[in-house]
């Protein structure tokens, strides 16, 4: 395989986990965030729909960076078919250890490789 190749993944591979962190962060503390909002209103000892709008919207919030580490996953999961389409098995991408034995075979089967290769 052409050196061009392996460094291209390894510069996408070093990229991809300082993201994944990003996102596991900014949802661990939007989770104490929301915690501390709920903890403050009853300490506060006042009623529920005092700060219910912000409790709320940062539920809102946690649902969105819920879906962002949705997309991280597919994202690492798309990176390593791809890695398999492209005969790149030794390149690793983090904890996703080998290639996803039936996705691969889908995915290398076919017209579909020759063009991914090539």
């Amino acid at each position: 395989m052409p050196d061009i190749r392996k460094e291209a993944a390894r510069n996408v591979v070093t990229n991809l986990a300082p993201f994944e962190t990003s996102v596991d962060i900014a949802l661990a503390q939007a989770g104490r965030f929301l915690a501390t909002l709920a903890e403050g209103r009853l300490e506060a000892q006042v009623g529920p729909s005092v700060g219910h709008k912000a409790i709320m919207s940062m539920i809102a919030t946690m649902t969105a960076l819920g879906q962002a580490r949705v997309g991280m996953v597919d994202t690492r999961r798309e990176l390593a078919l791809t890695r398999c389409r492209l005969g790149m098995r030794e390149v690793g991408i983090g904890s996703l250890v080998g290639c996803p034995e039936e996705e691969t075979k889908a995915a290398t089967s076919g017209s579909n490789v020759r063009s991914l290769v090539d």
